[in-house]
């Protein structure tokens, strides 16, 4: 209790020590209205921070000392820059001061963005961008309750104002099995995430009786029924999501991950990677209306383009975190392809299915983020296992397999602004599943039981410490 209270001292007399230095040179120095922040105060002041416009001396991301938000309350910071005309222009990011590596638990906040409360005693701001001189940061903190009203920057849930790239959501493991669930449609109405297992044959790997331009959805050859859509084929599969689709138009972004089991089929046969793109977008939007978040798309926009050799480049895109707003793609759906690593049925390596379908799209024009197996670094930062550099370029997703999951692998994906996957996660709590999302940093999370969907509110959060 002793120690508890001369925690709460020093913090109360560093933050009181901020506030006095800001007054006093806010007093000294006129500030015009062109010097403060854009927005009205939301909540009660929590902290102060200053950070410089680039890394502090021998430092190559730390941009301010310490501050801490371990006695603010309520669930929501408010982040506003003052005392600089350029408040309009920064962008910057926060991370928590831990023995090791520090992780980056806010990523790209701009004057008047929301984030959730994370109670820390060390935090500091870095990676400035957009900022000449040293500028101000106040923290205001509240409660969903008092800010309400419909605004989506200032309630609990506002995962809308992220980027595709920051979001964490459940993915289903194999919900259209009977045994997980009674339709595709019951998993959507709890997540918005989706795994579909694709054969060629009926019969599974290496057998006859392939269907031109279609692919038969079950996990085991010997499932009867094959599984819970309305029939045994990936169009049927489809049909149904775009029934619950149309009866729920304003959906939240859903994501379908495929995984292909088998090779693509000869020519002639209808089943190469234009056909499974044909498939998707004629069930899915039979109307050719623009219902797809797709790899175009991640291109657009100055600066998102080019890589060294000034060659389009998704990876070149993502790293300038050119991934578009959860909440502009509404009613849309976004699609990967990945495998099921070692225990798949494509030899062991999906990798080689993945890459032929990158190639035979023209890389990034088809309707489908490739998503191969990685295990190491140099995969991940580089070119992961049966891709050449040209095809590495229009990677930003990568599959983990569990048995390789590391924090400094799930790093490189975060601060490369890709997105990830893994599957199967078995949690037995929150502390477990957290794990999972912060310290490796993943996006999509397989999980068998997809009523399970609240564990870290749906977002990453960086470092949580799963003993407080």
């Amino acid at each position: 209790m002793k120690n508890k209270v001369i925690k709460m001292f020093k913090t109360l007399k560093q933050f009181f020590i901020a506030a006095l230095l800001s007054l006093i040179i806010t007093s000294l120095i006129p500030v015009p209205k062109a010097y403060a922040s854009a927005c009205e105060p939301q909540g009660e002041i929590c902290f102060i921070g200053w950070s410089e416009s680039r890394p502090q001396d021998g430092q190559t991301w730390r941009s301010s000392d310490n501050f801490s938000t371990r006695y603010c309350e309520g669930d929501l910071i408010q982040w506003q820059i003052e005392l600089t005309d350029e408040a309009d222009q920064i962008e910057f990011s926060v991370a928590q001061d831990q023995p090791g590596s520090d992780p980056t638990i806010f990523r790209d906040l701009r004057d008047c963005s929301f984030t959730e409360l994370v109670k820390d005693p060390k935090m500091y701001i870095g990676n400035p961008n957009g900022a000449t001189q040293l500028f101000q940061v106040l923290g205001y903190t509240s409660t969903c309750e008092d800010n309400g009203g419909g605004n989506q920057n200032t309630t609990c849930d506002y995962s809308d104002s992220l980027n595709i790239g920051q979001v964490f959501k459940p993915m289903s493991h194999n919900s259209y099995e009977l045994q997980y669930a009674n339709s595709l449609a019951e998993v959507l109405d709890q997540v918005k995430a989706i795994e579909i297992d694709i054969f060629d044959s009926p019969f599974g790997i290496g057998g006859g009786g392939s269907v031109p331009g279609n692919w038969f959805v079950f996990h085991n050859p010997t499932d009867f029924p094959r599984n819970n859509c309305s029939g045994k084929f990936l169009s049927d599969c489809l049909n149904d999501v775009r029934q619950w689709h149309e009866e729920n138009p304003e959906h939240e972004l859903v994501t379908i991950l495929i995984d292909k089991k088998q090779g693509w089929g000869q020519k002639g046969e209808q089943r190469g990677p234009q056909d499974l793109d044909a498939l998707i977008i004629r069930i899915l939007s039979p109307n050719n209306a623009d219902i797809f978040y797709e790899p175009t798309d991640l291109l657009e926009g100055e600066g998102c383009l080019q890589n060294s050799e000034g060659l389009s480049s998704m990876r070149v895109a993502a790293q300038n975190n050119c991934w578009g707003k959860e909440g502009d793609y509404k009613g849309q759906f976004m699609v990967i392809i990945g495998g099921s690593g070692p225990a798949g049925g494509i030899t062991g390596n999906p990798n080689p299915v993945i890459a032929q379908y990158v190639r035979d799209t023209n890389y990034n024009q088809g309707l489908i983020f490739a998503c191969p197996d990685v295990e190491t670094l140099e995969e991940i930062t580089g070119i992961p296992k049966s891709f050449d550099a040209k095809t590495a370029e229009s990677v930003v997703c990568d599959n983990f397999i569990f048995e390789s999951m590391s924090s400094s692998l799930g790093e490189a994906v975060r601060s490369n602004n890709y997105v990830s996957h893994v599957g199967v996660i078995s949690p037995e709590n929150d502390c477990s599943y957290s794990t999972a999302v912060n310290s490796y940093g993943l996006s999509y999370i397989g999980i068998d039981n997809f009523e399970i969907k609240d564990w870290n509110d749906g977002r990453m959060k960086g470092g949580y410490n799963c003993e407080q």
